[in-house]
Order: C-alpha cells, then sequence, then structure tokens
C-alpha cells in the first residue's frame, strides 16, 4: 500500500502511530506531512500540489485541532466541513482511498464536539475509512481497567505507544479497503497555495528532523502585497509560530487584523510551523491582497484570540510567513 499521511502533533511523536506507518510491511510507501497546533486547513496547504494518484490512500489526522479551535471560536463548522470534502474529494478523484482518523483528547472521552460530527460525516458521504480514537480508548477500558486518563501523555495526545496501537487498527482498515470502488465526487469550492517562493527570490530556509521551510520575514512596517486574483479568497495563512509575533494587517475588500501574539512565540525550537485560518478576505477590485506587521492593530480583529492562548511576546512585530491558502467557489 502506498500511503500519504497529513496530520498534526499526534503524528510527530516518533514512537506514536506514525512509526507504525514508516515500519510496517504493509506500507510499500510512505510520505508523511505534519504540522502541530494547526486545524485542517493544513490540507489544502499541502496538498494543493500533490499527486494523489501516485498514493493509495491519504490519512487524514487534524480532528483535534479541529475541535480545539472550534471550541474557542477561531474556526467555524463550515471551514472544517469545506477543507475535509475538498481533501477527500481530491483523494477520490486522483483514485486515491481518504481515511478519517479521529485521535482523542480525554475531555473528548465523555463529551463529543461538533468537529467530530463532521469528521464522521464527511468521511461517511465519502465512503473513506474511519478510525475513531475514542470508541478505541472506551472499549480498552473495558477489557483493562481503568480510567481514560490512564491512556493519555496529557490532555491532548494519547500516549506514544497507545497511539501506535491504533497505527495498527489504521492499517487494518486500509487493508479492508483496499481494491474498494470510489464514490462519484462534486464539488463547489477549490483551494490553491502560494508559497514564500512565490513571494520573494530570497525566502529564509529553516531545516529540522521532520521538515524544511521557507518564510518570506516582514519586519514591523513592512508591507507585502500579494495578487491572489479576483474569484479567489485568503483562507489561511502559514507562519512560523516562533518568530512571528505582534499584530498582521490584511487590507483587501475589506481590512482586519490578525493578531499573532501566541504562547508559542521564541520557543527554544528551530521553528514550529503553523497555518492560521482565515475567515474568506476577499481581495480589492485589482485581486490583491495586501499584508503589513505591527505592534498594534491597525484594524478591527479578524479572528477573535482567546486571551489564555496569548503572551506578551517580543518588542515590536515581525512575521516569518511560509505561505497563503486561497480558496474559490466553482
Amino acid at each position: 500500500m502506498r500511503v500519504m499521511l497529513v496530520g498534526t502533533s499526534n503524528s510527530i511523536f516518533k514512537d506514536g502511530y506514525r512509526a507504525e506507518f514508516e515500519s510496517n510491511s504493509a506500507v510499500t510507501r510512505f510520505k508523511y506531512h505534519g504540522m502541530g497546533a494547526s486545524s485542517s486547513i493544513i490540507l489544502p496547504y499541502f496538498l494543493a500540489n500533490e499527486d494523489l494518484a501516485e498514493f493509495d490512500f491519504l490519512v487524514i489526522e487534524t480532528s483535534i485541532n479541529d475541535v480545539l479551535q472550534y471550541i474557542k471560536g477561531v474556526l467555524s463548522a463550515d471551514q472544517i466541513r469545506d477543507n475535509l470534502r475538498w481533501a477527500c474529494a481530491r483523494a477520490v478523484s486522483a483514485g486515491c482511498k481518504p481515511v478519517v482518523m479521529i485521535m482523542p483528547t480525554l475531555g473528548g472521552v465523555r463529551k463529543r464536539n461538533i468537529a467530530d460530527v463532521i469528521h464522521r460525516q464527511v468521511a461517511a458521504e465519502f465512503q473513506a475509512g474511519y478510525i475513531d480514537g475514542y470508541d478505541f480508548v472506551r472499549t480498552a477500558t473495558l477489557f483493562k481497567p481503568q480510567k481514560p486518563a490512564g491512556f493519555f501523555k496529557d490532555q491532548s495526545h494519547l500516549k506514544p505507544a497507545i497511539g501506535r496501537i491504533v497505527g495498527k487498527l489504521a492499517i487494518a482498515k486500509m487493508k479492508s479497503l483496499d481494491g474498494a470502488a470510489l464514490p462519484p465526487v462534486t464539488l463547489g469550492h477549490d483551494f490553491r497555495t502560494i508559497l514564500a517562493g512565490d513571494l520573494t527570490d530570497q525566502p529564509l530556509v529553516r531545516t529540522n528532523s521532520l521538515m524544511t521551510i521557507s518564510s518570506h520575514v516582514l519586519g514591523e512596517g513592512d508591507t507585502l502585497t500579494v495578487d491572489i486574483g479576483a474569484g479567489n479568497a485568503l483562507s489561511g495563512l502559514a507562519m512560523n509560530r516562533v518568530e512571528s509575533w505582534g499584530f498582521l494587517n490584511l487590507r483587501g475588500k475589506t481590512s482586519a487584523t490578525m493578531p499573532l501574539t501566541t504562547r508559542y512565540s521564541k520557543l527554544a525550537v528551530s521553528f514550529l510551523a503553523g497555518v492560521k485560518a482565515v475567515p474568506a478576505l476577499l481581495p480589492d477590485a485589482e485581486g490583491r491582497i495586501t499584508l503589513s506587521i505591527s505592534a498594534k492593530p491597525q484594524f478591527g480583529t479578524l479572528v477573535s484570540v482567546p486571551q489564555s492562548s496569548n503572551s506578551a511576546g517580543p518588542e515590536g512585530a515581525q512575521v516569518e510567513l511560509m505561505g497563503l491558502v486561497l480558496r474559490r467557489d466553482l
């Protein structure tokens, strides 16, 4: 089986479920895209330029951050559904079977969330494989009596060894679906990306053990005008969250500000890539979006950021911008 995985923080653990994909003899080719603390907006960011015809299965694991960001009010149900349906449709159109993987949170074991319901609905619509980590934890507590907390590393992550068991379930599901017929697909929207290499001739390149990123750096007072084309809307902004703080001001048909000061600023790591979802922001009459970075907001807030997510951050403002995600109605 040829498998592509797009996952969030559970996928990053070296000995978690990704390790099962990498080592299982049933997987003959494996490609991985991962990004912590990001929602399903990472699906168009990573997949817009991938040829899914090269793979038998696309595994989607974004439910945890969809849930958390929906609860915080920074991501809508429609945004989650659009991201998932697009990814599943893109896979099916290429002859690749989507597999939706739900990794649980400790709090969610007892109380489900609308974001999880959407994942289940989209999986059913596209006849996708579905692995429910919540059901796994509930069942496991029956066979090995203990509190659900015993299966978790923290509130949002399974212990890596437990995650690896869920990875085995995913492999088994893919084996059962191998050769299954794919449903017809219709979709009313599409995504594309504009990456840092399209924004500057000299991007800043950073590398760690999982990925290499390229960024266009904007300092306080800098501006960047991007031609996204009439009919497109800005739906996501990818950035190095460790080196991005202050306020990102966006001007198109309307103007709005996105706060960037978060608890990730200046962590002791080389970078922490993330994609922030944006409520569709239309371009100006010439099809352009203008971005600027400042220490104080210039416009009304585009996306409310919970106070618990904020930190004072360094002085001034800057953003290491990795790219833009654009949405277009068909």
